[in-house]
């Protein structure tokens, strides 16, 4: 994948918060160190698809949406992503 294409949500930074501090969110989130940026896209792309698997209502599909925003946003503001979320390195 070269290019994030869903939408990112936007919640008050106490949601975001909420949402990261899932133990198996953190556990995801550490295996994907030392992959490359597509890499990271495809996971988190299979991320999402599981929340909507075992999701059983959209409050609980939103932490999933929660979390990958936000890692998304990270790699913005680290450069892997540009604006467009489109893969830069």
């Amino acid at each position: 994948m070269i290019r994030w294409p869903y939408k990112l949500v936007e919640c008050p930074p106490e949601a975001v918060k909420d949402a990261v501090a899932d133990d198996y969110w953190q556990r995801y989130r550490e295996g994907l160190k030392g992959l490359s940026t597509e890499q990271k896209l495809d996971k988190l792309r299979s991320y999402l698809d599981d929340g909507i698997l075992w999701s059983r209502d959209t409050t609980g599909y939103l932490q999933y949406e929660l979390r990958v925003s936000n890692y998304i946003n990270a790699l913005k503001r680290g450069g892997q992503l540009d604006s467009d979320l489109k893969v830069v390195r």
